[in-house]
């Protein structure tokens, strides 16, 4: 639907007439510049990392990321053996930042790449390994 030249889905509660936007408005779509693409490759966890002894599902110790570009978007691929795992799926917005998009938990997180040369997604600094 289009609302303030904006482009959103609405869901309309049937019994209660209430009506909500969700979704992202629709953004223009920008080619991956070559900034990203040298980003392309393997990465692990840099720094400090916290294990969780008490709570193994939360342990992220053994986090690994790939980055990469999947039908003209940056792909994120997350594995760790703790409950922090996926694949994602970026809009770039500049040379040095990407945006995860949607509504609600877990998007419009935004992925950075550090004036180091690593990336920073999710209060987590990652380095290249590959």
């Amino acid at each position: 639907m289009k609302h303030n030249n904006e482009i959103y889905l609405k869901q309309v509660y049937t019994k209660s007439k209430n009506e909500y936007y969700l979704g992202k408005k629709k953004t223009d779509h920008l080619p991956i510049p070559e900034s990203w693409k040298c980003m392309y490759g393997k990465y692990e966890l840099t720094g400090e990392i916290y294990t969780a002894k008490d709570n193994t599902l939360w342990d992220i110790s053994d986090i690994k990321a790939t980055v990469s570009e999947k039908n003209g978007f940056l792909k994120l691929d997350v594995k760790s053996k703790s409950e922090i795992s996926g694949t994602f799926y970026f809009d770039i917005i500049s040379d040095k930042s990407a945006v995860l998009g949607g509504v609600g938990r877990s998007t419009g997180d935004v992925i950075k790449i550090l004036e180091n040369g690593n990336l920073y997604y999710s209060g987590f600094e990652f380095s290249k390994t590959k």
